[in-house]
């Protein structure tokens, strides 16, 4: 039998003990945690099965299929108030592009089909809701490298860019009020935002630290405060990679 299969397991980073959540001889990673801290969603191969999944975040009960898919799927965000999954993956099968897709769930079972939030012929990946729920950060290659833009949800209105020399991944401070995101030399960045009118607001980019960061999704999370980051990196001569928190990142910007 197989030994390989990725799996998804959880960590207590107090007592650094580490919980296998996953168990199916398939593939499944990307996993987000509900706000409640009820459920974890995540994506899977399952063969006939494959698409999103949704399991107690305490493992007392069986996973649930909750978008069946024998497409390509990642679990991108699941909004504050608990009401949406937003994921991405192609509209068809060969195509070359992801869109942006969401899916009502209440309780932990999907309570529409999955909506489209952006397609289009460029590449849409990484998709983050605002603390508010009225906004989505995402990466989008349209204009020839990966930038970041901010659109309304659940649309339609208008897009703003962020970044400005490339960049992926973003992330929200818990206020709403600063995003995160990574530049294509591995720096992170820092921008403050303001979305509480109808038209977003973006403030100056600015360079917080350089990383080592090593994942082809979501390689890095920030704490509420903006202070913490927990970053995966590949340590140099490793092939695996590794989990690192970075605190008082402040104090090594002036070396930057």
């Amino acid at each position: 039998p197989r030994t390989d299969w990725i799996d998804v397991w959880t960590v207590d980073m107090e007592r650094r003990i580490e919980t296998r959540f996953t168990f199916a001889e398939a593939n499944e990673g990307t996993p987000v945690w509900s706000p409640d801290g009820r459920w974890i969603v995540y994506s899977g191969l399952q063969g006939d099965s494959s698409g999103l999944f949704v399991k107690p975040a305490s493992g007392e009960a069986a996973e649930r299929l909750l978008v069946p898919s024998s497409l390509f799927r990642l679990v991108n965000d699941w909004s504050s108030y608990g009401r949406y999954v937003l994921f991405m993956g192609p509209e068809r099968a060969g195509q070359s592009g992801d869109d942006l897709w969401y899916v009502s769930v209440a309780d932990g079972r999907a309570q529409s089909e999955p909506v489209a939030f952006l397609k289009s012929d460029f590449d849409e990946d990484d998709a983050r809701f605002s603390p508010d729920g009225r906004w989505i950060a995402h990466g989008s290659d349209e204009s020839g490298v990966f930038q970041i833009y901010v659109r309304p949800f659940p649309g339609p209105g208008g897009r703003w860019q962020v970044s400005s020399e490339g960049g992926d991944y973003p992330v929200w401070r818990r206020d709403g009020k600063e995003l995160f995101y990574l530049a294509p030399d591995l720096r992170l960045m820092a921008v403050e935002v303001d979305g509480s009118g109808t038209a977003f607001k973006v403030g100056q980019v600015r360079p917080l630290f350089r990383t080592a960061a090593s994942s082809l999704v979501s390689p890095y999370d920030v704490s509420a405060d903006g202070q913490r980051f927990l970053i995966i990196t590949a340590p140099s001569g490793q092939e695996g990679a590794s989990i690192r928190v970075i605190m008082n990142w402040d104090a090594g910007m002036a070396t930057q």
